[in-house]
């Protein structure tokens, strides 16, 4: 069941479960194309990619050449942030968000009412507002795909 319904949202990527490997066919939107919400595809507002054994085991899988998680539902997604967050908590808003680019540390910051150079465990009583602030700025729509 998980196959078919990966196969409507991510027409030709590959989808990778712990057991499988299957290459999606050709389909009308080309290769993942940039107009496409992955994380809304994948219920993965962190952009979270394949490699780190704790969110790994939350996914049922994975998309695309960056191999970007893909979680049963919302929930497992955000708790896959959330472990990366507290994985990362020892470092300042700025060497965190680097991870990502670097492009939203002073807005982060400026949610938590502190500067770049503040340390992530700092701020961990406000893990929901850095989580969606993290998700608004990797392009969360808010959406749902249930696998």
């Amino acid at each position: 069941m998980i196959v078919v319904l990966l196969l409507v949202l991510c027409q030709n990527t590959e989808v990778h479960t712990h057991t499988t490997i299957v290459k999606w066919k050709q389909g009308p939107l080309g290769e993942l194309p940039r107009t496409k919400i992955i994380q809304d595809c994948t219920n993965n507002p962190g952009n979270i990619t394949k490699g780190c054994k704790a969110y790994d085991t939350l996914a049922i899988g994975y998309v695309g050449k960056n191999k970007f998680l893909v979680f049963p539902d919302t929930i497992a997604g955000f708790k896959a942030l959330e472990l990366r967050i507290f994985k990362h908590k020892d470092e300042t808003i700025l060497r965190f968000a680097s991870l990502y680019g670097g492009l939203w540390a002073s807005e982060l910051a400026t949610s938590l009412g502190t500067h770049v150079n503040s340390r992530i465990e700092n701020h961990l009583d406000q893990i929901e507002n850095i989580k969606r602030t993290i998700a608004k700025h990797e392009g969360w729509k808010h959406k749902q795909k249930t696998y």
